[in-house]
C-alpha cells in the first residue's frame, strides 16, 4: 500500500510514521525497497513531484485552496489496481469517480471523510461510490454503532495510534474507526467479505504483538 500525500503543515501524520513502523519512500527505489520489507509506505508529494507541489503551496498565496487539491487525490504514483480516497465535498465523490473512469482506473472507493480523509465514522451510515472492473457503482452502508459519537469525541483521550496498534491500549470506538475503514478497502479490492478479512487481519495483528508489551 502507498500513502501519499502533503497533509499542510502540521506533522499529525508524518509525525506518527515512526512509532506505526510505516518507512518513508523519497525515490522510487526506497518506495520499492519499503514495500518489499513491510507491504506499506508514505510518498511524500514534494519528493514525488516537485512542481505539482510548489502549485499546492500557491495556497499561502492566495488564502484558499484550489483545484491542484483534488487533483493531487487523483494521483496513482504505483498505477494500482485499486485505489481509496476521502474527500471533504460530498458531491466531489461521484466527481472523483468519473474522472477514475475516464483515466481507466479498475478499482476505486471514495468516502466523505469528517476532514476529508478516507476515514469512516462507525456511528453513522456511509455513502460510497467508485469503480468495480472500471463499473461505476455506488452503494450506502449501515452504521457499524448504534451509539450517535461525534469521531472527535468517540475514541478515548488516552488512546495513541501506537498503543492501539501494538494493542497495548483497547477502544471500542477507535478499533471501528480501522476495521470499519479497512472493510472498504478491502471490499475495493474485490473481497468476498470484507469485515470478516478486517477483523482477521486485526486479531493476527493483536496476536503478533500479545505477550511482547
Amino acid at each position: 500500500m502507498i500513502l501519499h500525500g502533503w497533509n499542510g503543515k502540521t506533522d499529525a501524520v508524518r509525525g506518527r510514521l515512526a512509532e506505526l513502523d510505516i518507512p518513508i519512500g523519497r525515490t522510487a527505489s526506497e518506495i520499492s525497497d519499503a514495500l518489499d520489507a513491510k507491504n506499506i509506505v508514505y510518498a511524500p508529494i514534494e519528493d514525488l513531484h516537485p512542481q505539482l507541489f510548489d502549485l499546492l503551496n500557491l495556497r499561502d498565496t492566495f488564502g484558499l485552496r484550489s483545484c491542484i487539491n483534488t487533483v493531487c487525490r487523483m494521483l496513482n504514483p504505483a498505477a494500482a489496481d485499486t485505489s481509496v480516497q476521502g474527500v471533504f465535498h460530498p458531491s466531489y465523490r461521484l466527481l472523483q469517480s468519473d474522472a477514475a473512469a475516464i483515466l481507466g482506473w479498475k478499482n476505486l472507493s471514495v468516502i466523505k471523510g469528517g476532514g476529508g480523509e478516507f476515514e469512516r465514522h462507525p456511528s453513522k451510515s456511509l455513502s460510497v461510490f467508485g469503480l468495480t472492473n472500471g463499473a461505476r457503482y455506488d452503494t450506502t452502508l449501515p452504521p457499524l454503532s448504534e451509539t450517535a459519537v461525534r469521531l472527535l469525541d468517540g475514541p478515548e483521550a488516552a488512546t495513541t495510534p501506537s498503543g492501539l496498534w501494538l494493542g497495548a491500549q483497547r477502544d471500542d470506538f477507535a478499533e471501528s474507526v480501522v476495521l470499519g475503514t479497512a472493510e472498504i478497502a478491502f471490499s475495493a479490492m474485490g473481497e468476498a467479505d470484507p469485515m470478516t478479512q478486517a477483523r482477521a487481519l486485526w486479531d493476527q495483528r493483536l496476536h503478533q504483538f500479545e505477550g511482547h508489551l
